[in-house]
């Protein structure tokens, strides 16, 4: 194989919602640079409702989650798993929205809130250790969101000493030192997004969707 031109890696869709800041800040722990897209091409009609979709080359992944699994695949260091276990961060997708959700009432942001400064009382910095991965991403993401919302989520940090530090080091999270692009031709085989995802060729027979295993759609 020849030298290919570099593969730019874009996200399509929305900035809005929790899972937009998962996928943002997953990239930035992958050092990986990338673009934004509003306006999807347009054999992507009738998707990106509500979830960003990761392109890369002929590749697309709606929603974080299987984008994280490619992404993984793609560039396996630094992993998004420090400890090793996968099984419980990628779990956590479900209760991230919910945690999203529950910005209308005040006490049970909280509760969720909670739940985060419980994995840090040993004085870890984050949920797995001391390096950030995926379970942090989808316990800061909500906070994010509701935060770019016009939420005031203030209070539940001045509430929380562990939490609110927990947060502003999350926040400060941005690719350091030289970003790594992708190089060299994408693979179309993601064996760990088939396993969650289904994934089909579109119209013109050479772009490929993994749909995302949140959506109701």
């Amino acid at each position: 194989m020849g030298k290919a031109d570099t593969v730019d890696i874009i996200v399509h869709g929305t900035t809005k919602g929790p899972d937009y800041h998962r996928l943002a800040l997953i990239l930035a722990l992958k050092n990986i640079p990338w673009k934004f897209s509003l306006r999807p091409p347009a054999i992507l009609k009738g998707f990106c409702d509500g979830f960003p979709i990761l392109q890369v080359g002929h590749c697309y992944f709606e929603g974080s989650m299987i984008a994280t699994l490619a992404l993984e695949q793609l560039q396996p260091e630094p992993s998004l798993f420090p400890n090793g276990n996968c099984g419980m961060p990628l779990a956590l997708s479900w209760w991230s929205d919910r945690f999203y959700t529950s910005g209308n009432d005040p006490s049970l942001l909280q509760k969720n809130c909670v739940l985060i400064s419980r994995q840090i009382t040993d004085g870890r910095d984050y949920l797995q250790g001391a390096t950030p991965g995926l379970a942090d991403v989808h316990s800061f993401a909500p906070l994010k969101a509701l935060n770019k919302d016009g939420y005031d989520i203030s209070s539940v940090m001045k509430a929380d000493p562990l939490l609110q530090s927990w947060y502003q080091r999350m926040d400060q999270l941005t690719p350091s030192g030289k970003t790594v692009p992708l190089s060299q031709i994408p693979p179309t085989d993601y064996p760990e997004c088939d396993t969650i995802a289904h994934k089909e060729v579109l119209d013109d027979g050479k772009t490929i969707l993994w749909k995302n295993s949140l959506s109701q759609k």
